[in-house]
C-alpha cells in the first residue's frame, strides 16, 4: 500500500481574450492578446506564480484588421 498522500492537480485553460464572448470590448482588454507573444508570457507567468501544474491555449482561426 503507498504512503504517498493523492495532491490536487491544478490546470487552466486561458482563452486570449477571456471567457466571455465580448471579453474583447471590455476597455482594459488587450485588443491583440490573440497574437501577442508578452500577452500568453504574462499568463503563464501568472499561473506559474499560482503553482498551476499546467496551462492550455487553444488555437482558433482568426482575421486581423487594421
Amino acid at each position: 500500500m503507498s504512503t504517498k498522500k493523492p495532491q490536487l492537480r491544478l490546470g487552466a485553460f486561458l482563452p486570449s481574450t477571456g471567457h466571455h464572448v465580448a471579453s474583447w470590448r471590455h476597455p482594459e482588454a488587450q485588443a491583440n492578446a490573440g497574437l501577442s507573444f508578452q500577452h500568453y508570457k504574462r499568463l503563464a507567468q501568472t499561473a506559474e506564480r499560482g503553482k498551476f501544474d499546467m496551462i492550455f491555449f487553444a488555437d482558433g482561426v482568426g482575421i486581423v484588421r487594421f
